[in-house]
C-alpha cells in the first residue's frame, strides 16, 4: 500500500542524488528551489504519519529544530544533509511501523 510518506520518500530518493550534484557545482539556487518543493513534501509526509500513525510513530529526536534549520536555508548544504537524515530516519520508522503492523495482522 503506497501512501503519502512512501511516496514523498520514493521522490527523495529519485531526485536527491542531482540535488547534491547541484551543490557540488555551486548551484544553490537551483538546489534550493528542488529542496523546497522537498521539504514541503516532508511536512506533508509527517502531517499523514501523525494523524494516520500515532499509536506506532516515534518521530525523530529534534525535528522541530532540524526542520526550521532546513526551512531558513534551504540553498545550504548542510541542510541537504539534514533533510537527506531526516528522509533516511522516517522510511525506517516507516518499515517498522509497517512490520508492527503485520505482526498484529492488521
Amino acid at each position: 500500500m503506497t501512501n503519502s510518506s512512501d511516496m514523498a520518500i520514493d521522490k527523495w530518493n529519485e531526485e536527491r542524488e542531482s540535488i547534491r550534484e547541484k551543490f557540488q557545482l555551486r548551484e544553490n539556487v537551483e538546489a534550493g528551489n528542488l529542496m523546497q518543493i522537498h521539504i514541503d513534501s516532508f511536512k506533508r509526509a509527517l502531517l499523514w504519519l501523525e494523524e494516520t500513525n500515532s499509536s506506532y510513530l516515534k518521530l525523530p529526536p529534534n525535528i522541530e529544530e532540524r526542520l526550521s534549520f532546513i526551512e531558513g536555508r534551504p540553498n545550504h548544504y548542510h541542510s541537504y544533509i539534514q533533510l537527506d537524515a531526516l528522509f533516511s530516519e522516517v522510511e525506517k520508522l516507516l518499515s517498522i511501523q509497517k512490520l508492527k503492523q503485520k505482526s498484529e495482522g492488521r
